[in-house]
């Protein structure tokens, strides 16, 4: 049994293709691959489209399987439509036989190792706005707006179409994660967030840290005992220390 992370697909799991991952070949359904956040397959507001029904039945057909958490590029109106199981002591969402989703705050057992999936993170690239539908008279005042926003290069994303309210985990969500890491007495294999904790955000991004990142440092990092911290979001691999790696495009075995 093999498992295998990696950092953001935004919808494109080409580097999951047998050349680019020739090992893919030699698994089977017993071995992992984890996506840290961005997994962008569920992602068209109108609904499921043929290239995404295509690449999620490709996916699917592969010889492991798939788990990710979300991060803050998803559809969240689709994604928590999926049906909930119980999986490995956790909550996920199943979105093919062998795609599932780790719901936020859940801790599962995995051939002997815990996994803490705690996914969401702040957007970086809306720093010009975030466009709501119902706020304009008509199609035309809001094509309009959008216009204007692109002719300037602004960066901005749409409600409900690029942008979610769930990109950042609500206040049930990281109750129920303490608390799940008080039932293992505070001690995890590993954490698997998209956002990095704040004392890691300063080697990864450009960025001060957010809220949410503050709330990693003050409530998981100082609060937990774990072994290794994957996390995604800003598309570099670089290892900070040996607890604590950010992935971008390299697949990592971790056993």
């Amino acid at each position: 049994m093999s498992i295998y992370i990696t950092g953001d697909t935004h919808g494109d799991f080409l580097r999951f293709n047998s050349s680019n991952f020739p090992k893919g070949k030699k698994l089977n359904k017993n071995d992992y691959i984890i996506i840290l956040g961005d997994f962008g397959g569920i992602w068209d507001y109108k609904g499921i489209s043929k290239e995404e029904e295509y690449w999620l039945d490709w996916l699917n057909e592969k010889p492991w399987t798939t788990l990710f958490i979300d991060g803050n590029h998803e559809n969240f109106d689709r994604l928590n439509s999926y049906p909930i199981f119980n999986w490995h002591g956790g909550k996920v969402h199943k979105i093919k036989d062998n795609i599932f989703h780790l719901c936020r705050g859940q801790i599962f057992n995995i051939e002997g190792l815990t996994f803490l999936a705690m996914g969401g993170a702040n957007s970086h690239d809306i720093q010009d706005g975030i466009l709501n539908p119902s706020d304009y008279l008509s199609k035309k005042d809001f094509k309009q707006a959008i216009k204007k926003l692109e002719q300037n290069q602004k960066l901005y994303r749409i409600k409900g179409m690029s942008w979610w309210t769930e990109e950042v985990p609500n206040a049930l969500e990281k109750s129920n994660c303490i608390l799940n890491m008080c039932k293992y007495n505070k001690s995890i294999d590993c954490i698997l967030t998209h956002e990095a904790p704040a004392s890691i955000n300063l080697y990864v991004s450009i960025f001060p840290p957010t809220k949410y990142s503050k709330w990693l440092e003050e409530e998981i990092k100082t609060k937990i005992e774990y072994e290794q911290w994957f996390f995604g979001h800003y598309h570099l691999n670089k290892i900070i220390d040996s607890h604590h790696l950010c992935l971008y495009n390299k697949i990592m075995q971790i056993k």
